[in-house]
């Protein structure tokens, strides 16, 4: 029963560090516009700084001791929308913080062969019969979470069935390192983990 992933709904790459000041004297303003680009929208708060491309690609948001790049829209194929550059760029531009660890996050619309919440509730639910009775109601859906590790990465999945065969997954992966890697084994590194999530997706569900 393979899934097929019809969409990459959101992509993002975080960056944790163990403070992050935001003022003038920390962050370059004029350097965080040419790295979102020419005409970008930048909005400046004390608690938050977000800056948005002109094409409306990709957002920065800078506070709560990270920086979040994230993906503004859908696409089909990964590495459309190259956020490792990003992370790079950002990560340098903050380059007095102490960074203590990243994570990739993926959000994926997928369908199955077999209609998804009756198949989450076959996989997940252990007894639907004793809980529809101590619940005095009738299980509509489940939506599993499962968070896991493996070597050094931890990992959070969600899975939530939709309507007929399709269901949406996500998927956080948390390395607890103090450096980004060099920017080719980023790029590799974020490219492998969405590979295996698809591939994760195909072993839980598809078997």
């Amino acid at each position: 029963m393979p899934i097929s992933v019809q969409n990459i709904l959101s992509q993002n790459i975080t960056l944790l560090y163990d403070s992050l000041d935001l003022g003038p004297a920390h962050i370059d303003r004029n350097r965080l516009r040419e790295i979102a680009g020419e005409n970008a929208m930048v909005m400046d708060t004390n608690e938050m700084i977000v800056a948005a491309q002109p094409t409306n690609a990709v957002i920065f948001q800078l506070g709560d001791r990270r920086i979040r790049i994230s993906a503004q829209r859908p696409s089909k194929n990964m590495g459309e929308i190259l956020l490792w550059l990003f992370a790079q760029d950002l990560n340098q531009l903050v380059a007095r913080a102490k960074l203590i660890a990243y994570g990739f996050n993926f959000g994926v619309i997928a369908e199955m062969e077999r209609e998804s919440k009756a198949t989450f509730a076959m996989l997940f639910l252990a007894s639907r019969t004793d809980l529809e009775r101590n619940l005095s109601g009738t299980v509509e859906s489940v939506v599993p979470r499962i968070r896991f590790k493996r070597d050094s990465v931890r990992y959070d999945l969600i899975l939530e069935p939709q309507q007929d065969k399709q269901f949406i997954a996500n998927l956080n992966a948390h390395f607890e390192r103090n450096a980004l890697p060099p920017q080719n084994v980023l790029e590799r590194d974020y490219k492998s983990e969405y590979r295996e999530f698809v591939a994760l997706l195909n072993r839980v569900l598809g078997g």
